[in-house]
This record gives C-alpha cells, structure tokens and sequence, in this order.
C-alpha cells in the first residue's frame, strides 16, 4: 500500500522529476545546486513510474533516454542536472531526443514584465567536476533519423513548434565532452540548416577543458560576452565561435568548417589558441571590428580566410572587419660579456605608425636583465599584422609593422635595434650594452 502511495506521489507532474507524456519529455525540476539531479536518480524514477525510457548499460557507465530531457522551469526554483562524479568518472548520457536548460524567465508567461525585476534563478547542466581531470563525463546525441537533436539553454520549442526563447540556462562543462554518439562524417549531431548546432543563449557558459566535436551548425551560438571559454578544443564541428564579444584563451580548433565566423557583430581575442586543419580559420565579413588573435598559432585553411565589407543599412556606413595579430616578446639585456644588466630602461617604438600600438612599451629590465616574461605582469605586447578588409572580396589591406627597440643603462652607452619584426610569440631578443667611455 505505501509504495503503490509513493509511486502515483513520484508521477504526478508537481514532483521534481516527471514526464510529460504530451511533449514526450522527462523534466527535471526544484534540484538547487548543492543537491543535484542524476542520471541515477532519472533511472530510478523511470523503473518507478514504469516510463520506459531510460536504459542503463552498466558495463560503461552510460544511460540512454529516448524522448526529451528538459532541466528547470520558470517557477522561481532552481535546477541543476549532474553529469559525471568522482564515484562516476567515465558517466555517459546518450540523448535519443533534445535536452533544454530551461530559463527561469519567458516573456508573457512570468509576471515580471522583463527579465531584470525577475528573481534569478539557476538552471543548470553540469557536465564533469570542477579541477578533477580524471572525471571525463560526457553528453551524447544519437541521431540516426536526422531530427536534429541538440543541446540549448534560454530556448526550446512549445507544443505548437513555435521557438520560446527566455532568460536564463546554464552550461558548465569541465574536463567533459559534447559530441555525437557517431564520431564520423555524416554522423554529426544538430542541424545545418541555419545556425543549426547548439543553441548556448542562456546566462551562463563555462567550458573549461571542455570537448565540443562532431556537431552540424554552430557549436555556440548565443553565447554571451560573459562566457568563460579556455584550454577547450572544437573538433569538426561546422562553426566552433559565431558573433559576439568573446574572449577565449588556449583553445584548439581543428576540423572545422569555419573556426571564427563573423555574422554580423564579430568582436573576440582569441589568445594562446591554435588553429589547424580548418576549412577557414575565420570569416569576416560584416562587423566594424573583427578578430584578435594573441600569440596564437594558425595554419593555411584548405578555403582561405574570407575577408568581405559590409554597408550597414542602418547607419550607411560601410564597415570592414579587420584581423589583427599581436605577439608578446622579451627583451634581455647583457653587456659585452654576456652578463644580465639590471635596471636597464627599455623602450619599444613603431616604425610605421604615429600614434603608438606597442603595449607595456616602456619597461625596466629585472635581476635577470629582461622585460616581464610569460606569467608576469606587464610583458611587451606588439602588433605583428593587421588584415582588413577592403571594398573588393578577400583582398585585405595588409599591413606588417617593424619595432625599433632601444635599450640604455647608467655607465653603458645606449643601443638600438631597428626593423625587428614580432613574428614569433615570446621571443627572446637580446641588446648588448657596451661599457660607456670615462669623462
């Protein structure tokens, strides 16, 4: 008698796991972030309720869910889903459907009238565990059909297939992976159509030691400026980084359709990166700014890099995308025996420019006789080329710039190098300081 009371308790929709047989969707709801939802707790539920729709394969820790898997909802609770732990280093979820991080707030449904005088709330997908690199959790898409499943945050499809985008959803992933249940050409997760891909416009991305491969469309699409993207790699997917205000350090992009696609509000720094074996490493094409690229390494794409203008209908203004690549160097002063001068005053100076684009161009050498080196606060920082874009397609204007680097102690007399190129990230260039003559 009391577990027959305990079942119809768990299956009805006001429990924090359910499933909603009309959409075909497990939701999961009210798991603040200290005590989580699982994948344990999401089979135990099914065997309950007599849902059929989770499977466990124990022999490699992987679950797979036929239907939707939605997290959260816009009641005001929080929700957060756990994917991976220390006790389940290796944790699978193989999606036969879409997953949804809710948002906490959708524009005529919550009685705030936007999103701002709404109380926030967390609603979040966690994959793997935060500084524990031997936790490799990952999400799964299975999509033999071609529906086009995928991953979004802030947005998901009503019952009447219209689009309901909101404000809120959270993706943080460490040390996981996103990919599809088919790691091979054609057998890529999302869609191609549009953006396709993943939909990350929620208010929170963290991908740290993330993987992100074998997905159509756009890997990150929506994501804010807020994101916190590093030591990440994109592998074969059709756009790893569309749009936006982004900052991405050590990250690795290979395989790709476009790595950094310019789609009309291009404005990233990509620093520490490598780009390798892309069809185009960026493509810029409407924004008035571009792409930065810091002491980043890049082959030759197999399509080139696209460089195009765009005249801005709103403001009539033309406006051409740029890429910019800068590069930190160190500069070590000896004297003529090769021994550090210490305290010697360093300044950097472009050749070709009259307002000055060297950052930390005036330094004072260390104990060691050099500039701040990598990890260190304050190191030189050059601009290495500047390619925009031009009123004819892919025909950038170039510009190469040259540094004329001087260097002068106390009792030495001062020295000069002249046309050094920053063609290589950290390079150390050595001045020589010779003894100044007495009187």
């Amino acid at each position: 008698m009391l577990l027959g009371l305990l079942t119809g308790i768990a299956c009805v929709a006001h429990a924090s796991v359910f499933h909603d047989d009309e959409a075909r969707c497990i939701r999961v709801v009210d798991f603040p972030e200290d005590t989580p939802c699982t994948l344990e707790r999401l089979l135990y539920m099914d065997r309950l309720c007599g849902w059929g729709k989770v499977v466990y394969e124990q022999d490699t820790d992987t679950y797979i869910i036929t239907g939707d898997l939605s997290v959260g909802s816009n009641d005001g609770t929080d929700s957060c889903f756990q994917i991976g732990s220390r006790r389940h280093p290796r944790e699978t979820l193989v999606m036969r459907g879409n997953l949804v991080v809710h948002p906490y707030w959708i524009e005529g449904e919550n009685r705030e009238e936007v999103h701002w005088k709404a109380p926030e709330a967390v609603n979040r997908l966690t994959i793997g565990v935060p500084g524990e690199d031997s936790v490799a959790a990952a999400l799964k898409f299975d999509d033999k059909a071609g529906a086009g499943y995928t991953l979004s945050l802030g947005a998901y499809r009503a019952a009447d297939g219209t689009l309901k985008r909101g404000h809120g959803g959270q993706l943080h992933v460490h040390y996981g992976a996103i990919t599809s249940a088919t790691a091979k050409p054609d057998g890529e997760f999302g869609s191609k159509s549009g953006v396709g891909g993943m939909h990350l416009g929620g208010d929170s991305v963290v991908l740290d030691h993330a993987t992100l491969s074998w997905m159509a469309g756009a890997a990150t699409y929506g994501m804010g400026h807020n994101a916190m993207v590093h030591d990440s790699l994109f592998d074969h997917v059709g756009t790893a980084t569309i749009n936006g205000k982004h900052d991405l350090v050590g990250c690795t992009f290979s395989n790709c359709e476009v790595a950094i696609k310019d789609y009309g509000s291009l404005d990233a720094v990509l620093t520490d990166c490598v780009l390798q074996g892309n069809e185009h490493n960026w493509t810029l094409t409407y924004s008035d700014k571009g792409l930065v690229c810091i002491d980043c390494a890049y082959d030759q794409p197999r399509k080139g890099n696209v460089y195009q203008c765009w005249e801005n209908t709103r403001t009539g203004q033309t406006q051409y995308p740029s890429f910019i690549s800068k590069r930190h160097i160190v500069v070590e002063v000896v004297d003529e025996a090769g021994k550090p001068v210490p305290e010697a005053l360093v300044k950097v100076r472009c050749e070709q420019e009259t307002t000055e684009i060297a950052e930390n161009a005036t330094q004072e050498t260390s104990k060691l006789g050099r500039t701040p080196a990598k990890g260190e606060d304050g190191a030189i920082l050059l601009v290495e080329v500047v390619k925009q874009a031009t009123d004819v397609p892919n025909q950038p204007k170039v510009t190469e710039f040259t540094y004329s680097i001087e260097a002068s102690a106390e009792g030495f007399a001062p020295a000069k190098l002249q046309r050094f190129q920053p063609i290589q990230s950290w390079q150390v260039v050595r001045i020589v300081l010779r003894k100044q003559d007495a009187g």
